[in-house]
């Protein structure tokens, strides 16, 4: 709890997308949360103007042509 910790996802940079990790009892532990909209207190200042969205998938939804920004599956590594 409060280690900081890549994620990487297909989309993520070389390096992945750093940030804080805090463990709690109200998420099961194979899911990963992470903040929008709350810019380099929540993400690191590497990505202020990009935040979260680098690296979650812009595919569509065939049916409701949606993109599915929380549905994205990812790897955390410990930094």
């Amino acid at each position: 709890d409060g280690d900081i910790v890549k994620i990487i996802t297909p989309r993520s940079p070389k390096n992945g997308l750093k940030m804080r990790a805090k463990l709690t009892v109200r998420i099961h532990p194979k899911i990963v949360f992470v903040p929008t909209h709350t810019g380099p207190k929540a993400i690191s200042e590497d990505f202020r103007n990009e935040g979260v969205m680098l690296v979650t998938s812009t595919a569509e939804d065939p049916y409701t042509r949606m993109v599915g920004y929380s549905t994205n599956a990812c790897r955390v590594e410990k930094v």
